[in-house]
């Protein structure tokens, strides 16, 4: 799980340090992977994320899942 920044060039670009974790079957807030990035100020900023799951044994392709952006007061410089 990779967190994206808005840029004013009209870019998305990754930001922070993305979140990877091996999870069983079944729900729960222990069987997730949190991606981070600091905020160093409180300017509006759109944020979105990019979900990459690989099953463990399986083939794979290369579908990834970006969520909707989302508005939040938080910018990285």
């Amino acid at each position: 799980m990779q967190l994206q920044e808005y840029f004013s060039d009209g870019t998305w670009r990754n930001r922070g340090t993305p979140g990877e974790k091996t999870v069983r079957s079944g729900g729960g807030s222990v069987n997730r992977a949190t991606g981070r990035a600091a905020c160093d100020s409180s300017k509006l900023t759109g944020w979105r994320s990019v979900i990459d799951v690989d099953l463990v044994g399986q083939p794979d392709d290369s579908d990834k899942l970006t969520t909707s952006a989302q508005n939040i007061y938080c910018r990285r410089n």
